[in-house]
C-alpha cells in the first residue's frame, strides 16, 4: 500500500510557528486595544476607590441625619460617632487615589481630583458643627424638662397653695403659673430670638402676677408656697436657657441647608472624576 511521506518539517520547527503566530496575535490584539493593559487595571482600581468614596460620603450624611433627628442625647451620639467613622473611611478612600491615578498621565482626572478634597474638607467642617449641636441636643431637653420637672413643680406649687388659701384667692397665682407652662413649648420650638424674647417677656409678667398672688397664702404656709414657686420659676429658667441654645433647631437648617449643599457638591465632583476615569479607559488610540 502507498504510505503518504511523512512530514520532514520537525517539531520543534511547528512549535516555534505557533507560539510566533500566537505572538502576533497578542501584539495585533493589543495594538487595536484602546487601552494598555496596566492602564485598564489602573483606571479601573481607580473607579472602583471613587465608588467606594462615593458609598462612604452618602453613608457619613444618612449617619448625619440620624444625629440630627435623634431623639436622645444617646441615639444622636452613636449617630454622630457612625457619621464620623464613615467620614475617616472617606478620607482614606481619597487619600489611597493618587498613588493609582498619577501612573495612569491623565491631567484632567488628576484636576478633578485635587478638587474634591478642598469640598470633602469644608464637608467635613459643617459636619462638624452639625454633629456637635445635634449630640448637645438642646431643645429636646428643654422639652424633656418641660413634660418631666415643670409639671411636677407646678403641680407641688398647686398642692401648696391650695393647703394655705381657698380656691378663688389661689386662682390667679395658677393661672399665672399653668401660663408660663403653655409658653414653654412654643419658646422650645421657635427659632427666631426677638420671637423668644417676647415670650420670655410673657412669662416674667406671668412670674409676676403669680409672685404677688403668693400673698394670698396663710402666714404659717406662705414660706412652703414661695418655696414651691421658686422651684418652678427656677425649672423654667433651665427651659429657657436649653430653648435658647437652639442646638436642635440649628442643627437641623445647618443640615439641611449648607451641609446638604455640601454633599451634593462633594458627590458631583466624585462623578466627574468618574467619568473622566471612565473616557481614560477609553480614550486611546488606535
Amino acid at each position: 500500500m502507498h504510505r503518504r511521506p511523512a512530514s520532514t518539517v520537525p517539531v520543534a520547527s511547528c512549535l516555534g510557528t505557533r507560539r510566533a503566530l500566537g505572538l502576533v496575535t497578542f501584539v495585533v490584539a493589543a495594538a487595536g486595544c484602546s487601552t494598555p493593559p496596566l492602564a485598564l487595571h489602573a483606571s479601573t482600581a481607580a473607579r472602583q476607590g471613587v465608588a467606594e468614596a462615593r458609598t462612604a460620603l452618602a453613608a457619613a450624611a444618612e449617619a448625619s441625619n440620624r444625629a440630627v433627628m435623634g431623639v436622645s442625647e444617646a441615639t444622636a451620639s452613636a449617630a454622630a460617632d457612625d457619621a464620623r467613622a464613615s467620614r475617616t473611611a472617606l478620607a482614606s478612600q481619597l487619600a489611597a487615589l493618587p498613588a493609582v491615578i498619577e501612573p495612569m498621565h491623565d491631567p484632567n482626572s488628576t484636576r478633578l481630583l485635587e478638587q474634591v478634597g478642598p469640598c470633602v474638607d469644608e464637608y467635613g467642617q459643617v459636619d462638624d458643627d452639625v454633629l456637635t449641636l445635634a449630640v448637645e441636643s438642646s431643645n429636646a431637653r428643654a422639652s424633656r424638662l418641660a413634660f418631666s420637672d415643670a409639671w411636677t413643680a407646678a403641680d407641688a406649687f398647686a398642692d401648696a397653695l391650695t393647703g394655705a388659701a381657698d380656691a378663688a384667692a389661689a386662682a390667679p397665682a395658677m393661672a399665672a403659673v399653668r401660663e408660663i407652662q403653655a409658653l414653654q413649648a412654643p419658646h422650645i420650638a421657635e427659632a427666631d430670638d426677638a420671637a423668644m424674647t417676647v415670650l420670655e417677656s410673657r412669662m416674667g409678667n406671668a412670674a409676676a402676677r403669680a409672685r404677688s398672688a403668693t400673698a394670698v397664702a396663710a402666714t404659717a404656709q406662705r414660706a412652703a408656697v414661695v418655696a414651691a414657686l421658686d422651684r418652678f420659676l427656677a425649672v423654667n429658667a433651665q427651659i429657657v436657657s436649653l430653648s435658647r441654645r437652639n442646638t436642635n433647631v440649628r442643627s437641623l437648617a445647618l443640615a439641611l441647608g449648607r451641609r446638604r449643599t455640601l454633599a451634593a457638591d462633594c458627590d458631583g465632583r466624585l462623578q466627574q472624576l468618574d467619568a473622566a476615569l471612565a473616557a481614560h479607559r477609553f480614550g486611546g488610540t488606535r
